[in-house]
């Protein structure tokens, strides 16, 4: 029973919060706030309801059951022990907090305070134990993500289907804010690779998931951001990690790949045939498919593919630690070359102003006292420290002019300032935990990449980012339904 709510949850939340406007984009945060919190809100009282009922259990059921559960998972996973560790450094930040209601009920028009961690970190809690990644339950959930795609690109060409109150060129589809809906495609985008990538090749089901794939990828080309291009980057570094161990897995990689491919030439046909006017200035996305990347990156992967069967017939070896040597060496090189080049270029303009942002933020860590900067301000509570004292107040309004900063642009940076040491440890733990635990599980379940490729992509993605409504839940169910595939063994795509 509790499963089956899960499941209606989850494709409430995927249906409803990135649909819900009350006034178009005029405070558009704060409305999906409110939605989101009235469809958990209202699950948090039917799932305990339900089961009672359901199971027709007495009230003093529920303790055996609890002490039953508590003895009998004494082991607890790398990934649980960092989500107990997650809710203990959101409670201790809020206990410590400059501003108590802000620290709770969030920033206004952010609303990640604690409240909405405690409805996140509980969702995750039900997922872990309580569901399993089923794959027409997921097809449900992507249909209105898949709307998304094609809203936000139509956006782009200057189409706009529907008619939204304060609307300009910076706010997409009905997610808001280029960031806001980059860090939508963040999860969707890699879920749908995920799935093109583990499900039987050339079924109604892999035509089905290659189409969604396809628009997800023309979505991000198209929507202006240049930071999006760190979704593709870190669902292809581990896609092709989880490759290397079998020929089989590198032709699905490849067939991503040729989507890949395909859909920037797309965009390219598009712009050199069909000549619409694009609605946002022109960035290296834009750039990397006019130059026609696309058609590159397919023949590449289309001669790749023939080349394995190949190979697969004439029965030549597979080996997979020359290949992980050789990818790990490759990879390492160019970690450490971009982040010279990087390092070079970077300045108080690098990344739209986040080079001003971080320097500003590392800036504010540095004038907490030693015990603020292990435990942190409370969440959401930035632009609250920035405000009790009038010089800083000044010096931030002065270099964003007039603007007051509120989070770091960089979800690792904010989570320092907002929960202090140990709440970046908690968080880089969490989701390193929960990453090697999938990789660890991918020969016993397939699915596992289904789950990684979205929680990677995301937080890659915010290095660059912030953690938002529209996002940031998806990204702890996912990692709930990671857990529970970690926990048992459940092959749900052939």
């Amino acid at each position: 029973m509790i499963q089956l709510i899960a499941y209606i949850y989850l494709i409430m939340i995927c249906a409803f919060l990135p649909m819900y406007m009350r006034e178009g984009y005029y405070e558009l945060g704060e409305a999906k706030a409110w939605c989101y919190y009235f469809i958990s809100i209202a699950f948090i009282i039917i799932i305990p309801i339900a089961d009672f009922f359901y199971h027709k259990r007495k009230i003093s059921d529920y303790k055996d059951i609890i002490i039953g559960k508590i003895k009998k998972e004494r082991e607890l996973t790398y990934t649980q022990i960092f989500l107990l560790a997650t809710l203990f450094s959101c409670i201790l930040s809020f206990v410590f907090s400059i501003d108590k209601k802000t620290a709770f009920f969030g920033y206004e028009g952010w609303r990640c305070g604690l409240l909405t961690m405690l409805f996140i970190l509980f969702y995750c809690y039900i997922y872990s134990r309580f569901s399993k990644l089923n794959m027409y339950m997921l097809y449900l959930c992507l249909v209105v993500p898949f709307l998304e795609f094609g809203h936000g690109m139509l956006n782009r060409m200057g189409i706009y289907p529907v008619e939204i109150y304060a609307s300009n060129n910076s706010f997409l589809a009905t997610l808001g804010n280029i960031n806001w809906y980059s860090g939508f495609l963040s999860i969707f985008v890699p879920l749908g690779m995920g799935i093109l990538y583990r499900i039987t090749l050339f079924t109604y089901d892999f035509w089905m998931a290659f189409i969604y794939t396809t628009l997800g990828f023309i979505a991000i080309f198209m929507q202006g951001s240049e930071g999006a291009v760190l979704i593709i980057i870190a669902a292809f570094v581990l896609l092709i990690w989880h490759s290397l161990g079998d020929r089989t897995l590198i032709k699905r990689l490849l067939i991503v790949a040729m989507t890949l491919g395909l859909s920037m030439s797309i965009v390219d046909i598009m712009f050199n045939i069909l000549s619409f006017n694009y609605t946002y200035e022109s960035n290296l996305l834009m750039n990397i498919c006019l130059s026609h990347g696309g058609f590159i990156i397919f023949a590449a992967a289309f001669f790749m593919y023939q080349m394995e069967r190949l190979f697969a017939e004439i029965k030549v070896p597979f080996r997979e630690k020359d290949y992980k040597i050789i990818y790990g060496v490759l990879l390492t090189i160019g970690v450490i070359g971009t982040g010279y080049y990087f390092c070079n270029i970077f300045n108080d303009d690098f990344g739209n102003g986040r080079g001003l942002i971080w320097r500003v933020s590392l800036d504010i860590f540095k004038s907490f006292s030693p015990w603020q900067q292990l435990v942190g301000v409370g969440q959401d509570c930035m632009s609250s420290y920035i405000q009790q004292d009038g010089q800083l107040t000044a010096f931030v309004l002065d270099s964003f002019n007039g603007t007051m900063l509120t989070n770091a642009h960089n979800d690792i940076l904010t989570v320092l300032i907002e929960r202090g040491l140990i709440g970046v440890v908690c968080y880089i733990g969490l989701f390193a935990a929960i990453l090697y635990e999938l990789l660890k599980k991918k020969e016993k379940e397939p699915a596992a990449i289904v789950c990684g490729l979205p929680i990677f992509s995301y937080l890659v993605f915010n290095l660059v980012s912030f953690a938002q409504i529209t996002s940031m839940p998806y990204a702890y169910i996912l990692i709930g339904l990671g857990v529970s595939m970690t926990r048992k063994y459940a092959n749900y795509f052939s």
